[in-house]
């Protein structure tokens, strides 16, 4: 979710993609009760999402997670056929 609507936020519009803790958690962590249990486990799967996706423009604050365009996480690829 989160390369797509880093990359498609910016096909649409210039502003970022604000994401409130709960719409996160809904999505992320239904199975937590406690949102701030969630909130733990969310930055260190975000953390790791960081290490492969570095190009990723994420934040994450108080309010929530804010997505803004990135570039796509996997690079084009051109392939030369000769026939």
């Amino acid at each position: 979710m989160l390369g797509w609507r880093s990359v498609c936020t910016g096909c649409r519009a210039a502003a970022p993609s604000p994401c409130n803790g709960l719409a996160v958690k809904d999505q992320f962590g239904p199975g937590h009760a406690r949102m701030n249990n969630f909130k733990a486990v969310f930055r260190i799967a975000l953390s790791q999402v960081a290490c492969e996706y570095p190009a990723a423009k994420i934040e994450l604050d108080g309010r929530g997670l804010t997505l803004r365009n990135s570039p796509p996480p996997v690079s084009k690829c051109m392939v030369l056929l000769e026939g």
